[in-house]
């Protein structure tokens, strides 16, 4: 057998400060690759929930629609009226979703309003892109405004960055002071 060499107490201090400095480092820059993660989700959705913002109100109207057919046949033969919203988890969960979107549209839209001429302009740009019942291409938006294209796409990502604090929260806020 060989000898064994110990550390000093000294030594044995030395590493444990290098490797909790270490990790604690390797965990800061986790956490951050997680929130610039959580950032991108959080946009893509409200993205997604601006491009199908007209399918999915479509939608909830049909809902409505159908449970209003509904009704009548239903109180015909004995059936509960009004809690047929419930017949299934996805529409109940759409519309809910859909309200919220409406609530936190119409919030922006009043800021917008209160705000500069360029935050009146960034939300008629969010209405003709994706909020109103006739789809605009971003050629007629530009045209309209007298932007560039690129202007367009800038001024939508900027709507969704205020959207995202609206809709998220404190999260939402984080996102924009983190970057």
């Amino acid at each position: 057998m060989g000898k064994t060499v110990g550390l000093s107490k000294k030594q044995i201090e030395i590493i444990t400060a290098m490797a909790t400095k270490t990790a604690a480092e390797e965990y800061n820059k986790m956490q951050q690759g997680q929130k610039k993660k959580d950032h991108n989700w959080r946009l893509r959705n409200i993205k997604l929930l601006l491009k199908n913002y007209r399918n999915l109100k479509l939608y909830c109207d049909e809902i409505e629609k159908d449970l209003h057919i509904l009704e009548p046949f239903l109180e015909l033969i004995g059936g509960r009226a009004l809690d047929i919203k419930g017949l299934t988890e996805t529409e109940v969960k759409t519309e809910a979703m859909m309200k919220f979107v409406d609530a936190v549209l119409y919030t922006y839209e009043k800021s917008c309003n209160e705000g500069t001429e360029e935050d009146r302009r960034r939300i008629r740009i969010v209405k003709d892109m994706y909020l109103k019942p006739q789809k605009n291409t971003v050629e007629l938006i530009s045209e309209k405004y007298n932007i560039d294209r690129s202007y367009v796409y800038k001024e939508v990502n900027k709507a969704c960055e205020t959207l995202g604090v609206l809709m998220f929260g404190m999260d939402g806020i984080e996102d924009i002071f983190k970057r």
